[in-house]
């Protein structure tokens, strides 16, 4: 038999192990949430359809908010029919049709969401379970995960392509709509961060019109552009009696599971110590790795990092200081106590930025985080699975990220986690594909559920992140070896990055990355 016959055969029936492998972990199959064919359906449940019951024809209307042309801080570029009328491409009625059977552990309706101008987009066999929370923790974790579960946004995405949702152009649309019509490629219903059950439509369109010249300029903005944004609000019952459905175990004392007071359950969780030995399984090694850099330190430049960053940049979101002053800043000078508290717009209302009602945030104790450390959690499948924490010795708060599988970190590529429990990508599509070993977040087996939190140094206690004025963290692999990680704390609202640091990973893990990720990629 020829060598390299034989060599290819080898490597092909390694693969095959690998994946089969990987398959008795995982389960290796393609999950469609809205395919119901091979599941057991079942009646819907009593107490949903009574709020259907209560509307004519058991279609549940609600009326909808869609922000007019004078709003200038939705942060995206916008399409240019985006609402420069008062009823077309305004999508204010929303209809939700329940389904009569459905699969076992599913609420399935048909949403239609409808213009002044009958224009419609039609969502069929949509689980609103996708946008319910799930709580993942346990005892008097519970308590900040309901906070940060409900002030995240998280959602998905449909794709036209693979219809996920269709458009019905109304009668008395003009041409000019029809045939922007045809421009929406993508649509997105979510859950969004202002209150419990204040949800989210929005389309996006293509447009390369003016490809060319975008091409050559120094900010190079893809060309998807916001099409329309519309928020509804569920009721306050229907969306309590949704999240327990989806979670009957959950026990928050004294709090309901919608409407409750933010400051108060702020109050609450931050007398709650986390016990990270609950959250995943034993620290195996602490890996030797090597600081290369802190941003203050260095006095490394601040440069925006994505297209939302130099949108709301350029709106004027941040508001210490005109916007082109702020590409003069360094990770050390914007931490100047002379330069503090740092003004930020405020989100609020029915999902508007407001600079009139600005959120004041004295972020100089960020200068005291000078020290990344990563630890291998023992798992037996990998030595990949790490735990990273930002600290220091004089800081007062610690950032911890658990159960982060670093072969999923690629280079020159944000990986980006908002704070909370079970924080893998909160945007996913509607049909996740699984084949392989990276998961939605509702499908993550429990030992890679993965966390990011501020702790206080001393006691150990719950911080919340968005009173001390951070709302992400960015991850990524500057280079192609995989051998230093980049890590950005963003600020409050993702509108600017104000802290970063880099490391460098030891040969002995940086090569388990590299054979790891090779995993990721069939």
């Amino acid at each position: 038999m020829n060598f390299y016959y034989r060599k290819s055969v080898i490597q092909l029936t390694l693969k095959s192990i690998m994946i089969l492998a990987i398959c008795m972990q995982t389960g290796c199959y393609s999950y469609k949430w809205n395919d119901t064919r091979s599941q057991k359906n079942t009646s819907s449940p009593e107490i949903i359809r009574s709020f259907f019951d209560q509307f004519p024809d058991k279609i549940m209307r609600i009326k909808a908010i869609s922000p007019s042309d004078s709003y200038r801080y939705d942060a995206w570029e916008k399409d240019e029919v985006f609402a420069k009328d008062s009823l077309a491409i305004h999508f204010d009625i929303v209809e939700l049709k329940l389904k009569d059977m459905m699969p076992e552990g599913t609420i399935m309706v048909d949403f239609t969401f409808q213009d002044g101008k009958g224009n419609k987009v039609m969502v069929p066999d949509f689980d609103l379970l996708r946008l319910v929370p799930s709580f993942d923790a346990q005892g008097e974790h519970c308590y900040p995960e309901l906070l940060m579960e409900e002030f995240n946004r998280y959602g998905v995405s449909l794709r036209k392509e693979f219809d996920e949702f269709k458009i019905v152009k109304g009668k008395s649309s003009s041409d000019k709509y029809k045939e922007a019509l045809d421009r929406v490629h993508r649509a997105s219903i979510t859950n969004g961060c202002l209150s419990a059950g204040k949800w989210e439509f929005n389309l996006n369109s293509e447009d390369f019109s003016d490809f060319s010249k975008r091409l050559h300029s120094a900010v190079n903005y893809n060309q998807s552009k916001i099409f329309a944004h519309t928020w509804f609000l569920l009721d306050t019952s229907f969306y309590q009696n949704l999240v327990k459905f989806k979670n009957p175990d959950l026990d928050v004392k004294g709090f309901d599971v919608a409407g409750f007071d933010y400051n108060k359950l702020s109050k609450k969780s931050e007398e709650v110590i986390i016990d990270f030995n609950t959250l995943r399984n034993p620290i195996k090694k602490i890996w030797n790795t090597k600081m290369l850099e802190v941003g203050h330190q260095s006095e490394r430049q601040i440069e925006l990092l994505d297209m939302e960053e130099h949108y709301k940049i350029e709106y004027g979101l941040f508001l210490n200081q005109d916007p082109l002053s702020l590409s003069r800043e360094t990770y050390k000078s914007i931490l100047d106590p002379k330069k503090q508290p740092i003004h930020l717009a405020q989100f609020r209302d029915e999902g508007f930025y407001s600079p009139s009602t600005a959120l004041s945030f004295d972020m100089n104790w960020l200068q005291y985080l000078d020290t990344i450390s990563v630890s291998a959690v023992d798992v037996a499948t990998t030595d990949c699975l790490s735990e990273i924490q930002i600290t220091g010795k004089w800081a007062p708060f610690a950032i911890t990220i658990t159960n982060i599988d670093l072969a999923q970190i690629q280079e020159q590529k944000l990986y980006g986690l908002h704070f909370g429990f079970n924080v893998y990508p909160k945007g996913r599509r509607y049909n996740p594909a699984q084949p392989t070993i990276s998961f939605d977040t509702d499908l993550m087996p429990r030992e890679y559920e993965q966390s990011v939190l501020m702790t206080d140094t001393k006691t150990g206690k719950w911080v919340d992140n968005f009173k001390k004025g951070l709302s992400k963290v960015y991850i990524t692999c500057p280079t192609l070896e995989k051998d230093v990680l980049d890590i950005y704390l963003i600020s409050y609202e993702r509108i600017v990055p104000l802290w970063m640091g880099r490391v460098k990973l030891p040969k002995q893990l940086r090569e388990k990355v590299r054979i790891r990720n090779q995993m990721y990629n069939y």
